[in-house]
Parts: C-alpha cells; structure tokens; sequence
C-alpha cells in the first residue's frame, strides 16, 4: 500500500503542474527546440518533435512517447484535440519505494521546466 500511496504523489505532483502550466523536460541536446506547451499545434509540434509522434497524424488523438529520465523508465503522453495540444504528461511506475528511486523521481521533477 505504502508503494502505491508514493506513486500516486508522485504522479499527482507531475500531472499536477503540467496541468497547471506548461512544462517541458530539459535536456542539454545542444538543439533548440520550441517549448512543448498547451495550445501548440499538431503541426508546430511535429516540427520540432517528429519522433513523438506515431504513426498517421490525427487531428484528435493521444500519442505515447517511452523515456528513461535519470534512470526511470517511463513515458509521455500527448493529447490533441481538434489539432491543439490540450494535455500532455511524463509518467513512470515505481516497484519499489527507496532513497535511490526518490531521489531520481526528484531529480526528474526539478528538471521539468515550467
């Protein structure tokens, strides 16, 4: 229950602030890279984002984008909407709950740029 409970605060504290405000994680790739954020269009995003984006594009569809973070398996999800990006999240799955897999879920948190 204890795992389940920290994966929950974890997940709410990311869905959290991407609903809030518009986040993007920063890596230090060299390229520059227009902010993902919502309201973007599917276009605007496909630019600068191509591999995100699977298959066909559909003007209303969610697509999924699998990330390691600082040693976190997890995913992104985007969701479009007429051609808006509406909501988007980073989320992962943590089996076991220790200082090591904290500090990396935190590491991931901090480096979300909102």
């Amino acid at each position: 229950m204890k795992t389940r409970n920290t994966f929950l605060i974890v997940a709410f504290v990311i869905i959290g602030s991407n609903l809030l405000t518009s986040c993007n994680y920063i890596k230090n790739s060299g390229m520059e890279k227009e902010k993902i954020q919502i309201g973007m269009s599917i276009d605007d995003f496909a630019k600068n984002y191509p591999e995100r984006l699977s298959g066909e594009q559909e003007p209303t569809k969610q697509y999924g984008y699998n990330e390691n973070l600082h040693g976190l398996d997890g995913g992104w999800a985007y969701y479009f909407e007429n051609g808006i990006l509406t909501w988007f999240m980073w989320d992962c799955y943590i089996e076991e709950i220790n200082q090591d897999n904290f500090d990396k879920s935190l590491l991931v948190t901090r480096n979300l740029r909102c």
